[in-house]
């Protein structure tokens, strides 16, 4: 890949584009000069003679892009992007701290983390200590042989439940 420089002013914004178009609208910004990100996760696909892999996104239509508010129309002009995702009239930067958890996440497809069902009650806030996810907070949610933890990305527009196990958690 080139190496592209980046400006220290640009902020992270959520496109919606066309169905299964997220990855030519990451190359088609890169090739702009403009930074891009999409959570990719690998599936394997068995058939009778070979076994493929392949990566989807994580978020369907989601491109995430890292600009100067200046070259929003530069964007919107790449091929497949429909618009900037926003909650209302204004458009809204999506904090670093939540890309990061995307990648995270993206990066981890096997994600094992634990729960005492004794030492915690439905509804309390929790820190996953052990993982790829090491650091995360969020709230228990349910108990059960595993337990759910909510992690909230608010900015986007989606909640994600993910499943932990007993030990890899703590009490915030």
């Amino acid at each position: 890949m080139n190496s592209i420089t980046f400006d220290t002013n640009t902020l992270w914004y959520a496109l919606y584009t066309r169905y299964k178009c997220e990855k030519q609208v990451s190359r088609d910004l890169e090739a702009k000069g403009l930074q891009s990100y999409i959570p990719l996760l690998e599936r394997v696909k068995r058939y009778t003679r070979k076994i493929k892999k392949y990566q989807v996104p994580l978020i369907n239509c989601y491109v995430f892009v890292k600009i100067d508010k200046k070259d929003q129309v530069k964007v919107l002009e790449t091929e497949n992007v429909i618009k900037f995702i926003k909650p209302g009239k204004n458009l809204i930067n999506i904090p670093e701290e939540e890309i990061n958890i995307l990648k995270r996440l993206a990066g981890d497809a096997d994600i094992e983390v634990s729960i005492d069902p004794i030492a915690y009650e439905v509804g309390e806030l929790v820190e996953i200590i052990k993982g790829s996810l090491a650091g995360m907070k969020g709230q228990l949610v349910r108990k059960e042989n595993k337990n759910m933890v909510i992690i909230d990305l608010s900015s986007i527009g989606y909640q994600l439940n993910i499943t932990v196990e007993v030990d890899a958690i703590r009490k915030v």
